[in-house]
């Protein structure tokens, strides 16, 4: 069956393979540079001490060399696991080790011994899975009954973690077909990724045997092992699927309830589903978007429960991500921007699918006020394309989520939403089932309009910070006190710090108000440093309302300056902002625009509270709890008043 398959393989993919004569060493933040393509794993893993780390295996690799040399390199990795044996086209061969373990580009390789078009490699390994050091979230975890892997990590140099588990090219330039199956104890069944193709017993094992043609990136595979129960949803046109322990399976099944419809928003503005199957699974940690078996964390399906929330956004993001890092994938990962700046502006738009555009703008104004008060003071400000990783950031940064979120709702109004969403389609459909770049999306976007795509990238997405203004309202009045328009105007001067650079493109809406409260909306278009417009044609001119429409731009005003005009109205936005999270000894809480008697709790996942304080908000509040006497775990932090109640979800590691 494997040979069948890999003269299939080779001869649909022959034309396609580039040309490349020069094997470089991988390295997360560069695409790979190989004279051979990884086209397909055929593995065995060995998880038969059940929940322990303990495994053995062995994965066969498919490889088809587009050049040969003398000096040709195979290279794979693997990470606290024992490499046993090396086998290529079954001859046992010596291997040799680059770099310390805790090198980015650290990893295992040997002299190819032959001109073979393809070849088989086959890695034999032993030993205990492991993770990420430091964090601690990427890799193998073993916890709450469940054995289950994270496909990336947060602060590790190497960030894709699947060679925790796994030999492999583990580099999201590299994406295969895979057939992998998992020998378990009979108590236990396994979600992964793909179609579950068999799963039958041997000699007291189980066998769990995943497989897709669909060509997938190392990070995004997941392996998640425990006495699951598995939920479906049926009469989508694919399967939805999700598995969890029997405690949680009635929880499970009214968080994913409304999925269809969510999946209805995302075919609607993205184009189909493109994969086999819709698969959820529910472990401690998460969420990571692993394709077609997303792993996300009992915090979420307990938040749905408690909110009575069968919408919720991190669901949805993550499901986006099966567009945004399944059907296209990043070369490298300082393109991980084009992955989750999308899914996070995902987040509000199936909301204005669903709701309708003010809830879409609520959404990103939440967004807005979350990074320029919370994240950019803690992590720093810096670009989304190739962002510095050292900590006060990771390797995921807030900043490529909120602030990206931002950008390309702006990105929107830039080129309007025609050519905006045509051009995605077009991304998604000339790149499907491989890698991207950000030159990719600037090209779908430049074949559809003759706007500047390449400043507004080189100011938004490489260029760091944001406009600010200082803005002037002059309603000129005659002596009789009357409105001259003639003579009046609204004046924006950027004077953000010089190192953001200039901005030629920040929608600014505005609404004036006359004295019987009729009012009319505009958008400025802020295109150069110092900008004058004439106000508006409207007898009676009372007052204004600045940055208060559905369009929400990433801007900061500094001062307004009024004369002839009563006031300036602002829309508040209730936040709630979290530092440290994840947190040991103490948690900082700062809740804005939200004024009043309220009761700050920290709950635990089945929603009881461990902590609460009583407190007076006064619209820009700091509470700090000690959490020295809670043990580590996922919680959920609440805050309600009156009128409002905000949750956020915070992590404790000691």
């Amino acid at each position: 069956m494997f040979k069948n398959f890999r003269l299939f393989i080779l001869a649909s993919l022959f034309l396609a393979v580039l040309n490349i004569s020069a094997d470089e060493i991988p390295h997360p933040l560069k695409p790979l540079n190989l004279s051979y393509d990884v086209l397909h794993y055929d593995a065995d893993v060995f998880l038969t001490a059940g929940l322990s780390t303990d495994a053995h295996g062995v994965n066969n690799i498919l490889i088809y060399r587009s050049s040969k040399s003398e000096d040709d390199k195979f290279y794979f990795h693997l990470r606290d696991l024992n490499v046993d044996s090396v086998f290529y086209n079954d001859v046992k061969i010596d291997i040799s080790t680059y770099g310390n373990y805790d090198d980015a580009d650290y990893c295992h390789y040997f002299q190819i011994p032959d001109k073979s078009d393809s070849a088989v490699v086959s890695v034999f390994y032993s030993g205990k899975m492991g993770k990420e050091p430091g964090y601690k979230w990427g890799g193998v975890h073993n916890e709450d009954q469940m054995l289950y892997s994270l496909g990336v990590g947060f602060t590790c140099p190497w960030v894709s973690t699947t060679s925790h588990w796994l030999p492999c090219l583990d580099h999201p330039n590299d994406k295969v077909s895979y057939d992998i199956k998992y020998h378990v104890p009979t108590a236990y069944s396994v979600a992964s990724n793909g179609v579950l193709k068999v799963h039958y017993l041997d000699n007291g094992t189980d066998i769990y045997q995943w497989a897709s043609k669909d060509s997938i990136a190392t990070y995004m595979m997941n392996f998640a092992m425990s006495q699951y129960v598995k939920g479906e949803i049926k009469g989508w046109k694919k399967p939805i699927e999700y598995y969890a322990k029997e405690v949680m399976i009635g929880r499970a099944d009214f968080a994913f309830a409304k999925l269809p419809l969510v999946l209805e928003a995302f075919e609607n503005y993205y184009g189909d589903y493109p994969f086999e199957k819709v698969g959820y699974v529910i472990t401690t940690k998460g969420a990571m978007e692993h394709q077609t078996m997303i792993s996300l964390p009992t915090s979420i399906i307990s938040q749905a429960n408690i909110n009575k929330d069968s919408l919720n956004s991190t669901i949805a993001h993550e499901l986006s991500h099966q567009w945004f890092g399944g059907l296209v994938t990043p070369e490298d990962f300082r393109d991980a921007w084009l992955n989750e700046s999308f899914a996070t502006f995902s987040e509000a738009l199936y909301k204005e699918y669903i709701f309708g555009k003010e809830n879409y703008s609520k959404i990103l104004r939440q967004k807005r006020s979350d990074y320029l008060n919370n994240i950019a003071p803690a992590e720093g400000v810096f670009p989304l394309y190739d962002f510095v990783r050292e900590s006060p950031s990771s390797n995921y940064p807030q900043t490529i989520y909120q602030k990206g979120a931002l950008v390309v709702a702006t990105l929107r109004e830039f080129v309007g939403d025609e050519v905006f969403f045509q051009a995605v389609k077009n991304y998604f459909a000339h790149n499907a089932y491989s890698n991207v770049n950000t030159e990719k999306l600037k090209d779908e976007l430049k074949a559809l309009t003759s706007k500047d795509i390449d400043t507004f990238f080189a100011q938004w997405v490489f260029g760091k910070g944001w406009p600010e203004f200082d803005i002037k309202v002059y309603a000129a009045r005659n002596e009789q006190g009357v409105y001259d328009q003639s003579n009046s105007y609204i004046s924006f001067k950027q004077v953000q710090a010089k190192s953001f650079g200039g901005y030629t493109f920040v929608p600014v809406p505005v609404t004036y108000f006359d004295e019987s409260g009729n009012k009319i909306d505009t958008v400025y278009y802020i295109s150069d440093v110092n900008q004058k417009f004439e106000l508006p044609q409207m007898p009676g001119l009372d007052s204004i309302a600045i940055d208060n429409g559905t369009i929400v731009p990433l801007m900061k005003i500094k001062t307004i300056e009024l004369d002839g005009i009563t006031s300036v109205e602002e829309l508040p936005i209730s936040e709630l902002g979290v530092y440290p999270n994840p947190a040991c000894d103490y948690i900082n809480i700062k809740v804005m625009n939200l004024t009043g008697r309220a009761e700050v709790s920290i709950n635990d996942l089945q929603g009881r509270a461990i902590l609460t304080k009583e407190t007076t908000l006064n619209g820009n509040s700091e509470i700090e709890f000690d959490l020295n006497h809670i043990p580590s775990g996922i919680y959920l932090l609440e805050v309600k008043n009156a009128s409002e109640t905000m949750f956020k979800t915070i992590q404790i590691i000691r």
